[in-house]
């Protein structure tokens, strides 16, 4: 199934043009417990939506991302506060 993303103008819901969304993915392993630094290439037109999934998770861990760009993002685990290295995969959705 192929996704649409749409642009309505005003409030009759006219829809104005389709264009299907530009999207970047990748399974990354941290290996440290400081942030990782991810770098979209080529980097969106503008922030994109960024999900994150964690794999083989302990009870408290918690993905932090910060530093959300159109050129790309940080992101961490922690646990109580404290890095901790964990395997997880995001995905990136936008123009």
């Amino acid at each position: 199934m192929t996704s649409l993303l749409c642009q309505v103008q005003g409030d009759h819901g006219h829809v104005d043009r389709f264009r299907p969304p530009s999207v970047s993915a990748v399974g990354r392993s941290l290996r440290k417990r400081s942030a990782l630094a991810v770098t979209f290439d080529p980097p969106f037109q503008s922030v994109p939506a960024v999900t994150t999934t964690l794999h083989a998770a302990s009870a408290g861990d918690q993905l932090v991302l910060t530093d959300e760009t159109a050129t790309g993002f940080s992101i961490q685990v922690v646990n109580d506060g404290v890095g901790v290295a964990r395997s997880f995969n995001w995905m990136a959705q936008g123009y």
